[in-house]
């Protein structure tokens, strides 16, 4: 994850160490952080680091962000002080491009000179996941490449930057519904679908799968968290046609059992999976009875 300065200034970095460390847990401390006023985060192989601008540095109120975070993680953290930078050029300098198969490239609109792919999209990564990089959008963006979505009316549930979305409407796809909770990546998500010119198939919702009312999709893509996809399975399913495919990630490798047995329930069978790294994706197909 990779967020966007504007500023020129001193900060301060605040290294955060996590154990456990997962994305669930990093999103709750990028918000706790965030409400500080730290304005950038990066991550680390052991947690994440905050930036802060130094004139709304208050080292009592980092403590007790720490503190409300001790019942969900053991954190510990420290700050150092940076001299003023230009971020954009350092930002710029370790945001790389991303290739799926030769098919596809994610880049940010400062990237020049890359190699041609059928499909190119043009990311502003912000204060939200999903520049592309992590596993489980990597596998997802490759299922659908490997898909024919033509014509097909898609809910994309907790869409981040968009970057699912917009791949599905470059590929075709009828129309898109691409909602997620946080207000920053719903407000990303709109520049970006803008950005690459799909705003008339891509619909951006603020929420989540309970603002997905009395419709029907013929594939669901549900890139978020096992305990989400556990709670919401029946909801998928509910909003899935006849044959229509559900397409999961944002879980690791050990977790597809569970889930698989969650599906099970409502008529969802599984058809595919795939891992890479640590990640899962999982493919399902809705079979009525």
């Amino acid at each position: 994850m990779v967020i966007f300065i504007l500023q020129t200034m001193d900060y301060y970095e605040i290294n955060l160490t996590l154990s456990p460390l997962s994305d669930e847990i990093s999103e709750i401390v990028v918000a706790e952080f965030a409400d500080l006023g730290c304005d950038s985060f990066t991550n680390t192989d052991t947690g994440l680091n905050a930036y802060i601008a130094q004139n709304i540095f208050d080292e009592n109120k980092i403590k007790d962000a720490v503190e409300n975070l001790k019942n969900i993680t053991k954190i510990n953290c420290f700050a150092k002080h940076i001299k003023s930078q230009n971020w954009n050029e350092i930002w710029e300098s370790n945001f790389e491009p991303v290739v799926i198969n030769e098919k596809c490239t994610i880049r940010a609109p400062f990237h020049n000179n890359l190699p041609k792919t059928e499909y190119e999209i043009v990311i502003m990564p912000k204060m939200s996941f999903g520049t592309g990089h992590h596993a489980t959008t990597y596998l997802v963006a490759e299922a659908l490449l490997n898909m024919d979505v033509a014509n097909l009316q898609i809910l994309d549930i907790g869409c981040g930057t968009g970057i699912l979305a917009i791949l599905a409407a470059m590929k075709n796809a009828a129309h898109i519904d691409a909602a997620d909770i946080d207000e920053w990546a719903y407000s990303n998500a709109i520049e970006n679908v803008c950005e690459n010119n799909v705003e008339k198939k891509v619909n951006v919702i603020l929420g989540d799968i309970n603002q997905i009312n009395k419709k029907s999709y013929d594939l669901i893509l549900a890139n978020i968290n096992r305990n989400v996809l556990l709670s919401d399975m029946r909801r998928y399913a509910n909003l899935l046609k006849n044959e229509g495919k559900l397409i999961i990630s944002g879980i690791f490798a050990d977790d597809i059992p569970i889930i698989e047995t969650e599906a099970n329930k409502h008529n969802l069978v599984k058809i595919e999976e795939k891992n890479r790294d640590k990640w899962a994706r999982i493919q399902f197909v809705k079979f009525e009875c």
